[in-house]
């Protein structure tokens, strides 16, 4: 026997405080069945110490919480198999994404090929800004500004120029 644990119980009768061995709990260490359980070692000494524990003792509330594993955490194996759980599931919905994103494109393609047929164009004179001058649509021969327009700078003192424009309602058309 390494070590002899006893866990006693606070007990009030009146205003004077007493402690009574624990109806609980036999021993220290889970089960709290009996002294029997107690870790046990052999020794050579006849110096055995001895552990007196009150019943709300941390050490003694954390073998009962426990179940006397003494650890709060998840073991490796579940940390483990929790991980390869939570992996699988991240590349089934990624997959699920990328076959959807796949299909919506294979849809709008086909629905674009589909209506150029109908107009009879090809999908390159459908899309703005493009080279070729085979029709399509009114944005073909639009190009970005190759330069700007420099003007003369302002001159603040004088009023601007009049345009020949009244202000009020438009004429009405002819």
């Amino acid at each position: 026997l390494s070590t002899y644990c006893i866990v006693v119980a606070e007990t009030a009768a009146g205003s004077n405080y007493s402690f009574d061995l624990s109806p609980t709990y036999k021993s220290c260490f889970y089960p709290f069945s009996s002294v029997d359980t107690q870790k046990f070692k052999t020794t050579t000494t006849n110096n055995i110490p001895f552990q007196l524990r009150l019943n709300t003792d941390p050490f003694i509330v954390m073998q009962r919480i426990t179940k006397g594993d003494m650890d709060f955490g998840l073991t490796l194996a579940q940390q483990r198999m929790i991980g390869l759980v939570l992996l699988s599931i991240g590349c089934i919905m990624v997959a699920c994404v990328g076959v959807i994103s796949f299909i919506l494109y294979k849809i709008i393609q086909g629905f674009r090929e589909s209506s150029a047929k109908k107009e009879g164009g090809s999908m390159e004179a459908m899309l703005p800004f493009n080279n070729n001058n085979s029709g399509g649509n009114q944005y073909n021969n639009l190009a970005p500004p190759q330069h700007q327009q420099q003007y003369p700078p302002q001159q603040y003192h004088n009023p601007p120029p009049q345009q020949g424009y009244v202000q009020g309602p438009p004429p009405p058309p002819p």
